[in-house]
């Protein structure tokens, strides 16, 4: 894939969720009159002013999966089987979007049903962390499943708690998504490279509405979404590239 083939993808991806969320905008009152009042700008976490739309996830995702329909996933399905494993954290998010009133405990259980998913649809749990006693746990994968699942669920929910200042989120996903695109592709990881970069560029889209005035936000859908697309990024990086490693060093190959 050459440099002018990812520049045009990451392009696409930009545009259309920019694009998405620009008819999410223009669509305001159409769609305040269609959902319950949530009455956000009174939440601890927010510091915009007046009730913005939540629904930037939808924007986010329609550009997600523009650039999983685009290509460049080099034959590999996991880009794709990540983004579905969003299915419930996103689902039950959305209906929280829409104010349909999900109470905390059964959006933090739809985000565990996510993780659960990832870990069936991708056979990947964390193995290791590099911790003195640690490694031990996550040696057992009775174990270090359910682990696995609390990471991915707490992420989530850390990611929908920084949504509520303008920009931050944003900021603060599109600064992950290059760290793990770099080190993807430093690994050889081509489809994790290709996801980082996905998302990477979906957030940018978003930022530009999300900063400086917050006319949209990612909401519960968005934030639990791009979270748990992030962790599983991540996890598998590192689990992925640790196999890689473990196998060189096996055959005696020098980095």
């Amino acid at each position: 894939m050459t440099s002018p083939d990812i520049g045009l993808r990451f392009l696409i991806v930009l545009l259309i969720t920019l694009g998405v969320a620009l008819a999410i905008v223009a669509s305001r009152r159409w769609l305040l009159r269609r959902m319950r009042d949530r009455q956000d700008s009174t939440a601890v976490q927010a510091s915009h002013v007046g009730d913005s739309l939540r629904l930037g996830g939808v924007a986010i995702f329609a550009g997600l999966v523009a650039g999983l329909l685009a290509g460049g996933r080099d034959g590999s399905w996991m880009p794709v089987l990540v983004v579905v494993s969003t299915g419930p954290a996103v689902l039950a998010g959305l209906l929280e979007d829409l104010g349909y009133g999900v109470p905390a405990r059964r959006r933090l259980a739809a985000a565990f049903m996510s993780a659960a998913l990832a870990v069936l649809l991708l056979g990947t749990w964390v193995t290791r962390a590099d911790l003195p006693g640690l490694d031990r746990v996550l040696a057992y994968a009775p174990l270090a499943v359910p682990l696995t699942l609390l990471l991915s669920a707490a992420f989530c929910h850390a990611t929908n708690l920084v949504d509520g200042m303008n920009g931050l989120a944003a900021t603060v996903m599109i600064s992950a998504s290059v760290g793990l695109w770099m080190l993807a592709r430093e690994a050889g990881l081509a489809d994790v490279t290709f996801l980082a970069a996905v998302l990477g560029a979906a957030m940018a889209g978003f930022f530009v509405l999300n900063w400086p005035f917050g006319t949209v936000f990612m909401g519960d859908a968005g934030s639990c979404g791009v979270g748990h697309v992030m962790i599983w990024s991540a996890i598998l990086l590192a689990a992925r590239a640790g196999d890689r490693d473990a196998g060189d060093r096996g055959r005696g190959v020098g980095r």
